[in-house]
């Protein structure tokens, strides 16, 4: 279905303020990152996907994103069990 260029733009301007308001609002929280709680849920994420392995194919796009993301882990958190 072809929607009329007006009707995009109209859309488009009904979600613009709505995109800058939660962009400047999430910038607003930058100061309260700690890297401590950040990588205890990263662990905990990847504890919960070790329990859980993935069912796509090894040659899948997410398997490599996944294998990048424990590799990372691994270099951060110290713990051998991620890689």
């Amino acid at each position: 279905m072809k929607i009329p260029f007006g009707q995009r733009l109209g859309l488009f301007a009904t979600i613009l303020p709505l995109l800058v308001q939660t962009t400047l609002h999430a910038q607003s929280f930058s100061t309260d990152i700690a890297p401590k709680p950040i990588l205890k849920v990263m662990q905990n994420v990847a504890d919960w996907q070790l329990a859980h392995p993935s069912t796509h194919k090894r040659t899948d796009w997410t398997q490599g994103a996944g294998d990048a993301g424990f590799m990372a882990l691994a270099g951060i958190s110290g713990d051998a069990k991620y890689r």
